[in-house]
């Protein structure tokens, strides 16, 4: 055998795995390019959610800076009532003891009022013995 006929079968062999070689590449870039499509439309679907994503946090954010202005309006006019709450309160307890010390002075001076209304009302000495009952009507009522 001649050398030639060797280097004839070895270079045959190699075009034989080159070409079977070539036709299973063939096959794979195939299927990628089937893929391709549905990674295209995989892409396409995944970038509109995210734009969807982007925009509800956008629309979130917008919400939780209106909700923190108007919570903000609602605490200063809460302080604002607070204040004046307070303010009505101290002056409440301001009158309530102005009352009481009133009160408190006014009692004595009612109560010698009434002695007075009461001694005005007893019978006099001749007339004792017929209007008992007015007396101890009188003294029931001073007590």
């Amino acid at each position: 055998m001649n050398l030639t006929v060797i280097l004839d079968f070895l270079i045959t062999a190699l075009l034989i795995a080159t070409i079977g070689y070539a036709f299973l590449l063939n096959r794979r870039l195939m299927v990628l390019y089937k893929s391709r499509e549905d990674l295209q439309n995989f892409i396409k679907n995944f970038s509109a959610s995210l734009l969807k994503a982007e925009a509800g946090v956008k629309e979130l954010k917008e919400t939780g800076r209106n909700l923190f202005a108007s919570i903000e309006d609602q605490t200063k006019n809460t302080k604002t009532l607070k204040d004046d709450l307070v303010f009505l309160i101290e002056r409440g307890e301001d009158i309530a003891k102005r009352l009481d010390e009133l009160i408190s002075k006014s009692r004595p001076i009612f109560k010698s009022e009434q002695k007075i209304e009461a001694v005005k009302t007893l019978p006099k000495a001749d007339e004792d013995d017929q209007n008992q009952p007015v007396i101890l009507k009188t003294l029931k009522k001073i007590r």
